[in-house]
Protein backbone atom coordinates (compact mmCIF):
# COMPACT_ATOMS: atom_id res chain seq x y z
CA UNK A 1 0.00 0.00 0.00
CA UNK A 2 1.13 3.52 -0.67
CA UNK A 3 1.93 5.30 2.57
CA UNK A 4 0.50 8.59 1.41
CA UNK A 5 -2.56 7.52 -0.45
CA UNK A 6 -3.69 4.35 1.14
CA UNK A 7 -4.12 2.58 -2.19
CA UNK A 8 -2.10 -0.46 -3.31
CA UNK A 9 0.67 0.28 -5.79
CA UNK A 10 3.32 -1.83 -7.53
CA UNK A 11 6.85 -1.27 -6.10
CA UNK A 12 9.52 0.34 -8.29
CA UNK A 13 13.13 -0.89 -7.92
CA UNK A 14 14.79 2.56 -7.85
CA UNK A 15 15.03 4.26 -4.46
CA UNK A 16 14.68 7.66 -6.14
CA UNK A 17 11.30 6.97 -7.58
CA UNK A 18 8.13 6.01 -5.89
CA UNK A 19 5.22 4.77 -7.66
CA UNK A 20 2.61 7.26 -7.26
CA UNK A 21 -0.46 8.33 -8.81
CA UNK A 22 -3.16 10.62 -8.21
CA UNK A 23 -6.59 9.71 -7.14
CA UNK A 24 -7.10 8.31 -10.56
CA UNK A 25 -4.77 5.44 -9.67
CA UNK A 26 -2.23 6.08 -12.44
CA UNK A 27 0.92 4.00 -12.25
CA UNK A 28 3.38 6.69 -13.41
CA UNK A 29 6.58 7.18 -11.39
CA UNK A 30 7.57 10.52 -10.05
CA UNK A 31 10.98 11.61 -8.70
CA UNK A 32 11.39 11.65 -4.99
CA UNK A 33 14.20 13.64 -3.38
CA UNK A 34 16.83 11.51 -1.63
CA UNK A 35 16.46 11.02 2.07
CA UNK A 36 18.98 12.57 4.45
CA UNK A 37 21.19 9.46 4.51
CA UNK A 38 21.55 9.40 0.73
CA UNK A 39 23.53 12.10 -0.98
CA UNK A 40 25.57 13.00 -3.99
CA UNK A 41 27.80 15.82 -5.13
CA UNK A 42 26.36 18.95 -6.59
CA UNK A 43 27.59 20.32 -9.88
CA UNK A 44 29.31 23.19 -8.07
CA UNK A 45 31.22 20.77 -5.84
CA UNK A 46 32.36 18.70 -8.83
CA UNK A 47 33.48 21.82 -10.73
CA UNK A 48 35.37 23.09 -7.69
CA UNK A 49 37.14 19.72 -7.31
CA UNK A 50 38.06 19.72 -11.01
CA UNK A 51 39.46 23.25 -10.73
CA UNK A 52 41.61 22.26 -7.74
CA UNK A 53 42.81 19.16 -9.58
CA UNK A 54 43.64 21.16 -12.73
CA UNK A 55 45.55 23.76 -10.68
CA UNK A 56 47.50 21.04 -8.85
CA UNK A 57 48.42 19.18 -12.05
CA UNK A 58 49.44 22.40 -13.82
CA UNK A 59 51.63 23.43 -10.89
CA UNK A 60 53.23 20.00 -10.66
CA UNK A 61 54.00 19.93 -14.39
CA UNK A 62 55.56 23.39 -14.15
CA UNK A 63 57.76 22.31 -11.26
CA UNK A 64 58.83 19.12 -13.05
CA UNK A 65 59.66 20.92 -16.31
CA UNK A 66 61.68 23.55 -14.42
CA UNK A 67 63.49 20.76 -12.57
CA UNK A 68 64.37 19.06 -15.84
CA UNK A 69 65.72 22.34 -17.26
CA UNK A 70 67.82 22.93 -14.13
CA UNK A 71 69.16 19.39 -14.29
CA UNK A 72 70.24 19.89 -17.91
CA UNK A 73 71.85 23.23 -17.05
CA UNK A 74 73.76 21.66 -14.15
CA UNK A 75 74.90 18.87 -16.45
CA UNK A 76 76.29 21.42 -18.94
CA UNK A 77 78.11 23.33 -16.19
CA UNK A 78 79.57 20.04 -14.96
CA UNK A 79 80.76 19.23 -18.50
CA UNK A 80 82.30 22.70 -18.74
CA UNK A 81 84.14 22.06 -15.48
CA UNK A 82 85.45 18.75 -16.81
CA UNK A 83 86.60 20.52 -20.00
CA UNK A 84 88.43 23.16 -17.92
CA UNK A 85 90.19 20.42 -15.94
CA UNK A 86 91.24 18.70 -19.17
CA UNK A 87 92.59 22.02 -20.49
CA UNK A 88 94.43 22.61 -17.21
CA UNK A 89 96.09 19.23 -17.49
CA UNK A 90 97.16 19.94 -21.09
CA UNK A 91 98.51 23.38 -20.15
CA UNK A 92 100.70 21.80 -17.47
CA UNK A 93 101.78 18.80 -19.57
CA UNK A 94 102.64 20.88 -22.65
CA UNK A 95 104.25 23.67 -20.59
CA UNK A 96 102.08 26.14 -22.51
CA UNK A 97 103.00 29.10 -20.29
CA UNK A 98 106.75 28.64 -20.75
CA UNK A 99 109.61 29.07 -18.32
CA UNK A 100 110.33 31.93 -15.98
CA UNK A 101 111.63 34.93 -17.92
CA UNK A 102 109.89 33.96 -21.18
CA UNK A 103 107.02 35.98 -22.57
CA UNK A 104 103.55 34.64 -21.96
CA UNK A 105 101.86 33.00 -24.92
CA UNK A 106 99.17 35.04 -26.69
CA UNK A 107 95.53 34.32 -25.85
CA UNK A 108 93.96 31.49 -27.84
CA UNK A 109 90.32 31.73 -28.91
CA UNK A 110 87.71 29.30 -30.20
CA UNK A 111 89.49 26.08 -29.25
CA UNK A 112 87.62 22.79 -28.87
CA UNK A 113 88.24 19.30 -27.56
CA UNK A 114 86.60 16.38 -29.39
CA UNK A 115 85.49 14.83 -26.07
CA UNK A 116 83.20 17.83 -25.49
CA UNK A 117 81.10 18.41 -28.61
CA UNK A 118 79.28 21.73 -28.79
CA UNK A 119 81.66 23.43 -26.36
CA UNK A 120 84.44 25.84 -27.25
CA UNK A 121 86.92 27.53 -24.97
CA UNK A 122 89.29 30.47 -24.85
CA UNK A 123 92.62 30.30 -23.08
CA UNK A 124 94.46 33.26 -21.60
CA UNK A 125 97.34 33.62 -19.16
CA UNK A 126 98.29 36.47 -16.83
CA UNK A 127 101.23 36.80 -14.47
CA UNK A 128 100.60 37.37 -10.79
CA UNK A 129 102.31 40.76 -10.23
CA UNK A 130 103.35 39.84 -6.69
CA UNK A 131 104.81 36.44 -7.69
CA UNK A 132 106.34 36.44 -11.19
CA UNK A 133 106.81 32.67 -11.12
CA UNK A 134 103.08 32.08 -10.86
CA UNK A 135 100.66 32.46 -13.74
CA UNK A 136 96.88 32.48 -13.61
CA UNK A 137 95.31 30.70 -16.54
CA UNK A 138 91.77 31.71 -17.46
CA UNK A 139 89.65 29.17 -19.35
CA UNK A 140 86.36 30.57 -20.67
CA UNK A 141 84.05 27.75 -21.80
CA UNK A 142 81.04 28.56 -24.01
CA UNK A 143 78.13 26.59 -25.45
CA UNK A 144 74.71 27.28 -26.89
CA UNK A 145 71.57 26.69 -24.86
CA UNK A 146 68.10 27.49 -26.13
CA UNK A 147 69.49 29.53 -29.00
CA UNK A 148 71.78 31.77 -26.98
CA UNK A 149 75.40 31.49 -25.99
CA UNK A 150 76.15 30.86 -22.32
CA UNK A 151 79.35 30.00 -20.54
CA UNK A 152 81.43 29.61 -17.44
CA UNK A 153 84.87 30.98 -16.53
CA UNK A 154 87.49 28.93 -14.71
CA UNK A 155 90.78 30.23 -13.31
CA UNK A 156 93.67 28.17 -12.03
CA UNK A 157 97.23 28.78 -10.92
CA UNK A 158 100.23 27.31 -12.72
CA UNK A 159 103.85 27.68 -11.62
CA UNK A 160 106.25 28.66 -14.38
CA UNK A 161 109.32 26.61 -14.95
CA UNK A 162 109.71 22.96 -14.32
CA UNK A 163 106.93 21.17 -12.51
CA UNK A 164 107.49 20.78 -8.77
CA UNK A 165 108.12 16.99 -8.82
CA UNK A 166 110.76 17.44 -11.54
CA UNK A 167 112.52 20.15 -9.52
CA UNK A 168 112.52 17.96 -6.40
CA UNK A 169 113.91 15.03 -8.39
CA UNK A 170 116.70 17.24 -9.82
CA UNK A 171 117.57 18.53 -6.35
CA UNK A 172 117.73 15.00 -4.95
CA UNK A 173 119.84 13.77 -7.88
CA UNK A 174 122.20 16.74 -7.50
CA UNK A 175 122.59 16.00 -3.79
CA UNK A 176 123.60 12.39 -4.55
CA UNK A 177 126.44 13.41 -6.87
Amino acid sequence: MDENRGSPRTPVSSPFFRSGGGRSGSSRSRPVPPSKGEGGFTLIEILAALMILAFTVTTALGVFSRGIALERSAELVHDASRLARAVQQRVVEEAWIGDLGEALPPPRRGLALPEFPGMVYDLEAEIDPDRPGEVYVLVSVRWRRQGREVGENFRFLVTRGKPFPVRIREILEGARK
